[in-house]
Protein backbone atom coordinates (compact mmCIF):
# COMPACT_ATOMS: atom_id res chain seq x y z
CA UNK A 1 0.00 0.00 0.00
CA UNK A 2 1.40 3.69 -0.72
CA UNK A 3 1.40 5.96 1.93
CA UNK A 4 2.67 9.94 1.84
CA UNK A 5 5.67 8.63 4.36
CA UNK A 6 6.87 6.09 2.61
CA UNK A 7 10.75 6.18 2.16
CA UNK A 8 11.87 6.78 -0.93
CA UNK A 9 15.73 7.48 -0.40
CA UNK A 10 17.83 4.66 1.24
CA UNK A 11 20.13 5.55 3.80
CA UNK A 12 20.84 2.38 6.46
CA UNK A 13 23.69 2.49 9.85
CA UNK A 14 26.45 1.83 7.60
CA UNK A 15 26.18 4.11 5.13
CA UNK A 16 25.26 7.13 8.00
CA UNK A 17 28.57 5.94 10.18
CA UNK A 18 30.70 6.05 6.85
CA UNK A 19 29.19 9.61 5.85
CA UNK A 20 29.84 10.99 9.48
CA UNK A 21 33.19 9.60 9.40
CA UNK A 22 34.18 10.82 6.15
CA UNK A 23 33.10 14.32 7.20
CA UNK A 24 33.64 15.22 10.38
CA UNK A 25 36.34 15.28 12.93
CA UNK A 26 34.44 12.47 15.57
CA UNK A 27 35.32 9.56 16.58
CA UNK A 28 32.56 7.00 16.43
CA UNK A 29 32.23 4.78 19.53
CA UNK A 30 29.00 3.84 19.24
CA UNK A 31 26.07 4.20 16.28
CA UNK A 32 22.80 2.53 16.84
CA UNK A 33 19.27 3.29 15.17
CA UNK A 34 17.04 5.82 17.47
CA UNK A 35 14.55 6.31 15.12
CA UNK A 36 12.53 6.88 12.08
CA UNK A 37 10.15 9.38 12.08
CA UNK A 38 7.36 11.05 8.73
CA UNK A 39 10.49 12.78 7.32
CA UNK A 40 13.61 11.40 7.70
CA UNK A 41 16.17 7.86 9.87
CA UNK A 42 17.89 9.13 12.94
CA UNK A 43 20.62 7.35 14.50
CA UNK A 44 22.59 8.31 17.79
CA UNK A 45 26.64 8.39 17.84
CA UNK A 46 28.26 7.94 21.12
CA UNK A 47 25.14 8.03 23.13
CA UNK A 48 25.06 12.17 22.91
CA UNK A 49 24.66 13.15 18.77
CA UNK A 50 21.68 12.52 17.07
CA UNK A 51 21.96 12.22 13.09
CA UNK A 52 19.28 12.85 11.03
CA UNK A 53 19.22 11.64 7.58
CA UNK A 54 15.71 12.56 5.00
CA UNK A 55 14.23 9.27 3.83
CA UNK A 56 11.66 11.17 1.49
CA UNK A 57 12.74 13.77 -1.60
CA UNK A 58 10.19 16.24 0.36
CA UNK A 59 11.72 16.17 3.46
CA UNK A 60 15.27 17.44 1.96
CA UNK A 61 13.63 20.89 1.78
CA UNK A 62 12.89 20.71 5.80
CA UNK A 63 16.38 20.07 6.35
CA UNK A 64 17.61 22.61 4.03
CA UNK A 65 15.15 24.77 6.24
CA UNK A 66 16.45 23.53 9.72
CA UNK A 67 19.99 24.19 8.74
CA UNK A 68 19.31 27.43 7.56
CA UNK A 69 17.42 29.16 9.86
CA UNK A 70 17.62 27.17 13.65
CA UNK A 71 20.90 28.52 14.19
CA UNK A 72 19.27 32.32 14.22
CA UNK A 73 16.79 31.05 16.55
CA UNK A 74 19.28 29.53 19.13
CA UNK A 75 20.53 33.44 19.54
CA UNK A 76 16.95 34.69 20.30
CA UNK A 77 15.50 32.34 22.60
CA UNK A 78 16.28 31.10 25.98
CA UNK A 79 15.08 27.06 26.03
CA UNK A 80 16.40 24.55 24.31
CA UNK A 81 15.59 23.08 21.44
CA UNK A 82 17.74 20.72 18.58
CA UNK A 83 19.90 23.26 16.84
CA UNK A 84 22.45 21.35 13.98
CA UNK A 85 25.80 21.05 15.10
CA UNK A 86 27.33 19.09 12.08
CA UNK A 87 26.08 20.01 8.81
CA UNK A 88 26.59 17.13 6.33
CA UNK A 89 27.37 17.60 2.68
CA UNK A 90 25.63 15.52 -0.34
CA UNK A 91 28.14 13.03 -1.49
CA UNK A 92 27.47 10.44 -4.51
CA UNK A 93 26.72 7.46 -2.28
CA UNK A 94 24.09 10.08 -0.44
CA UNK A 95 23.40 13.18 -2.33
CA UNK A 96 21.37 14.95 -0.05
CA UNK A 97 22.32 17.13 3.18
CA UNK A 98 21.82 15.81 6.60
CA UNK A 99 22.74 16.78 10.02
CA UNK A 100 23.82 16.46 13.52
CA UNK A 101 22.31 17.85 16.92
CA UNK A 102 23.46 17.08 20.47
CA UNK A 103 20.53 14.93 22.31
CA UNK A 104 18.38 16.31 24.38
CA UNK A 105 18.20 14.04 27.24
CA UNK A 106 14.55 13.01 28.02
CA UNK A 107 11.37 11.05 26.78
CA UNK A 108 9.13 11.95 23.91
CA UNK A 109 5.34 13.31 25.81
CA UNK A 110 4.40 10.39 23.58
CA UNK A 111 5.94 7.71 26.12
CA UNK A 112 3.70 9.22 28.69
CA UNK A 113 0.27 8.86 29.39
CA UNK A 114 -1.92 11.52 28.08
CA UNK A 115 -3.90 12.26 30.85
CA UNK A 116 -0.26 12.50 33.26
CA UNK A 117 0.46 15.63 30.49
CA UNK A 118 -2.41 17.10 31.10
CA UNK A 119 -1.57 19.79 34.03
CA UNK A 120 -0.73 23.28 35.14
CA UNK A 121 2.93 23.26 35.09
CA UNK A 122 3.14 21.55 31.26
CA UNK A 123 0.69 23.68 30.15
CA UNK A 124 2.73 26.64 31.58
CA UNK A 125 6.13 26.26 30.76
CA UNK A 126 5.41 25.53 26.81
CA UNK A 127 3.35 28.34 26.68
CA UNK A 128 5.83 30.22 28.16
CA UNK A 129 8.09 28.84 25.53
CA UNK A 130 5.99 29.23 22.66
CA UNK A 131 5.02 33.16 23.32
CA UNK A 132 9.01 33.98 23.74
CA UNK A 133 9.49 31.76 20.11
CA UNK A 134 6.46 33.76 18.50
CA UNK A 135 7.63 37.16 20.00
CA UNK A 136 11.27 36.73 17.60
CA UNK A 137 11.41 39.33 14.94
CA UNK A 138 10.81 38.10 11.97
CA UNK A 139 13.72 39.13 9.44
CA UNK A 140 12.19 40.31 5.85
CA UNK A 141 15.67 38.96 3.78
CA UNK A 142 14.31 35.22 5.88
CA UNK A 143 10.61 35.48 4.38
CA UNK A 144 11.57 34.76 0.69
CA UNK A 145 14.92 31.72 1.87
CA UNK A 146 12.28 29.26 2.65
CA UNK A 147 12.50 26.06 0.76
CA UNK A 148 9.56 24.35 -0.57
CA UNK A 149 5.63 25.36 -0.22
CA UNK A 150 5.40 25.74 3.03
CA UNK A 151 1.29 27.63 2.74
CA UNK A 152 -0.42 24.22 2.68
CA UNK A 153 -1.19 24.08 6.28
CA UNK A 154 -3.62 26.69 5.66
CA UNK A 155 -4.98 25.59 2.33
CA UNK A 156 -8.38 24.99 3.42
CA UNK A 157 -9.66 23.04 0.23
CA UNK A 158 -6.65 20.99 0.18
CA UNK A 159 -6.95 19.65 3.54
CA UNK A 160 -10.17 19.11 3.36
CA UNK A 161 -9.58 16.89 0.62
CA UNK A 162 -6.66 15.31 2.31
CA UNK A 163 -8.68 14.78 5.70
CA UNK A 164 -10.95 12.88 3.07
CA UNK A 165 -8.55 10.78 1.26
CA UNK A 166 -6.96 9.45 4.77
CA UNK A 167 -10.88 8.42 6.19
CA UNK A 168 -11.58 6.98 3.03
CA UNK A 169 -8.09 4.77 2.79
CA UNK A 170 -7.94 3.84 6.90
CA UNK A 171 -11.10 4.12 7.77
CA UNK A 172 -11.21 1.05 9.36
CA UNK A 173 -8.09 2.36 11.69
CA UNK A 174 -10.67 5.32 12.68
CA UNK A 175 -13.33 2.36 13.78
CA UNK A 176 -10.86 0.83 15.64
CA UNK A 177 -9.97 4.02 17.50
CA UNK A 178 -13.36 4.34 18.42
CA UNK A 179 -14.49 6.77 15.74
CA UNK A 180 -17.29 6.62 13.80
CA UNK A 181 -16.31 7.41 10.32
CA UNK A 182 -19.43 9.41 9.26
CA UNK A 183 -18.82 11.74 12.42
CA UNK A 184 -15.61 12.75 11.23
CA UNK A 185 -16.94 12.88 7.65
CA UNK A 186 -18.96 15.69 9.12
CA UNK A 187 -16.34 17.32 10.99
CA UNK A 188 -14.42 17.59 7.75
CA UNK A 189 -17.38 19.11 6.19
CA UNK A 190 -17.32 21.74 8.61
CA UNK A 191 -13.80 22.44 7.90
CA UNK A 192 -15.55 24.45 4.76
CA UNK A 193 -16.57 27.30 6.95
CA UNK A 194 -12.73 28.31 7.38
CA UNK A 195 -11.12 30.96 5.29
CA UNK A 196 -7.41 31.51 6.45
CA UNK A 197 -6.46 33.68 2.77
CA UNK A 198 -5.74 36.79 4.78
CA UNK A 199 -3.83 35.27 7.22
CA UNK A 200 -0.89 36.91 8.35
CA UNK A 201 2.33 35.75 8.55
CA UNK A 202 3.95 37.11 11.22
CA UNK A 203 6.08 34.63 13.60
CA UNK A 204 8.61 31.79 13.20
CA UNK A 205 7.06 28.46 13.94
CA UNK A 206 8.35 24.87 15.03
CA UNK A 207 5.29 24.11 12.37
CA UNK A 208 4.58 20.61 13.21
CA UNK A 209 4.63 20.64 17.39
CA UNK A 210 3.01 17.32 19.15
CA UNK A 211 3.69 15.25 21.36
CA UNK A 212 6.68 13.57 19.20
CA UNK A 213 8.31 16.28 19.36
CA UNK A 214 8.48 17.83 23.06
CA UNK A 215 10.62 16.52 25.26
CA UNK A 216 10.01 16.28 29.30
CA UNK A 217 12.35 14.48 32.27
CA UNK A 218 10.91 11.40 34.26
CA UNK A 219 9.50 14.59 36.62
CA UNK A 220 7.34 15.15 33.31
CA UNK A 221 9.45 19.09 32.92
CA UNK A 222 9.81 19.83 29.91
CA UNK A 223 13.15 19.60 28.73
CA UNK A 224 12.84 20.93 25.33
CA UNK A 225 11.85 20.85 21.41
CA UNK A 226 12.92 18.63 18.56
CA UNK A 227 12.35 17.74 14.96
CA UNK A 228 12.19 21.29 13.59
CA UNK A 229 11.95 20.17 9.99
CA UNK A 230 8.59 22.56 9.23
CA UNK A 231 10.03 25.69 10.41
CA UNK A 232 8.32 28.08 8.48
CA UNK A 233 6.95 31.77 8.92
CA UNK A 234 2.90 31.88 9.21
CA UNK A 235 0.38 32.18 12.25
CA UNK A 236 1.30 31.01 15.76
CA UNK A 237 -2.09 29.32 15.67
CA UNK A 238 -0.19 26.83 13.88
CA UNK A 239 1.91 25.74 16.64
CA UNK A 240 -0.41 26.47 19.40
CA UNK A 241 -2.66 23.50 17.70
CA UNK A 242 -0.34 21.61 20.22
CA UNK A 243 -2.20 22.81 23.45
CA UNK A 244 -5.62 21.20 21.91
CA UNK A 245 -4.05 17.77 21.63
CA UNK A 246 -2.20 17.98 25.11
CA UNK A 247 -4.37 19.67 27.33
CA UNK A 248 -8.03 19.97 28.23
CA UNK A 249 -10.30 21.56 30.82
CA UNK A 250 -8.70 24.00 33.33
CA UNK A 251 -5.01 23.10 32.22
CA UNK A 252 -5.68 23.95 28.87
CA UNK A 253 -7.65 27.19 29.57
CA UNK A 254 -4.47 28.18 31.90
CA UNK A 255 -2.24 27.45 28.66
CA UNK A 256 -4.52 30.11 26.61
CA UNK A 257 -4.36 32.74 29.64
CA UNK A 258 -0.38 32.12 30.27
CA UNK A 259 0.28 32.29 26.31
CA UNK A 260 -2.02 35.79 25.93
CA UNK A 261 -2.43 37.58 23.10
CA UNK A 262 -5.23 35.42 21.19
CA UNK A 263 -8.02 35.84 18.87
CA UNK A 264 -10.93 34.23 17.65
CA UNK A 265 -8.62 33.81 13.99
CA UNK A 266 -5.62 32.43 16.01
CA UNK A 267 -7.45 29.92 17.98
CA UNK A 268 -9.43 28.90 14.61
CA UNK A 269 -6.39 28.26 12.81
CA UNK A 270 -4.60 26.00 15.93
CA UNK A 271 -8.30 23.76 16.28
CA UNK A 272 -7.84 23.33 11.87
CA UNK A 273 -4.37 22.52 12.46
CA UNK A 274 -4.83 20.15 15.21
CA UNK A 275 -7.65 18.14 13.35
CA UNK A 276 -6.14 17.77 10.10
CA UNK A 277 -2.58 16.71 11.90
CA UNK A 278 -4.27 14.12 13.75
CA UNK A 279 -6.46 12.81 10.76
CA UNK A 280 -2.94 12.28 8.95
CA UNK A 281 -1.12 10.89 12.23
CA UNK A 282 -3.43 8.35 13.55
CA UNK A 283 -3.15 6.24 10.34
CA UNK A 284 0.41 6.19 10.45
CA UNK A 285 0.61 5.14 14.12
CA UNK A 286 -1.54 2.60 13.37
CA UNK A 287 0.70 1.33 10.37
CA UNK A 288 3.69 1.83 12.87
CA UNK A 289 2.12 -0.29 15.10
CA UNK A 290 3.54 2.17 17.85
CA UNK A 291 0.81 1.37 20.78
CA UNK A 292 1.94 4.46 22.85
CA UNK A 293 1.86 6.62 19.78
CA UNK A 294 -1.98 5.15 18.82
CA UNK A 295 -2.59 5.84 22.70
CA UNK A 296 -1.93 9.84 21.86
CA UNK A 297 -3.79 9.65 18.59
CA UNK A 298 -6.86 8.62 20.08
CA UNK A 299 -6.95 11.18 22.10
CA UNK A 300 -5.74 14.12 20.52
CA UNK A 301 -7.94 13.25 17.57
CA UNK A 302 -10.96 13.41 20.48
CA UNK A 303 -10.17 16.66 21.67
CA UNK A 304 -9.49 18.28 18.17
CA UNK A 305 -12.94 17.39 16.97
CA UNK A 306 -14.15 19.11 20.52
CA UNK A 307 -11.91 21.88 19.26
CA UNK A 308 -13.68 22.26 15.88
CA UNK A 309 -17.29 21.90 17.17
CA UNK A 310 -16.69 24.93 19.43
CA UNK A 311 -15.37 26.71 16.69
CA UNK A 312 -18.67 26.04 15.24
CA UNK A 313 -20.86 27.61 18.44
CA UNK A 314 -18.56 30.21 19.16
Amino acid sequence: MTHLWNSTISIDIALAADLIKSQFDLHIESITVFGEGWDNYAYLVNNNIVFRFPHREMAIACMENEIHFLPYLAKKVSFPFSCPTYIGRPTPAYPFVFAGYPLLVGKMLADFDPHEMNNFQTAQVLAEWLRELHAVSVLNEHRGEFQGNQNWRLNVPDRIARCTESLIQYGSYFESAGFVQADLQECIDNLRRFNFDNVKASSYLHGDLYYKHIIADDALMLVGLIDWGDIHISSPGIDLSAAIILFEGEPLDHFWESYQNMDDTVLSIAAFRAFCHEMAFLPYAYEQKDEKSIRWAKVALKRSVEAIKCCGEC
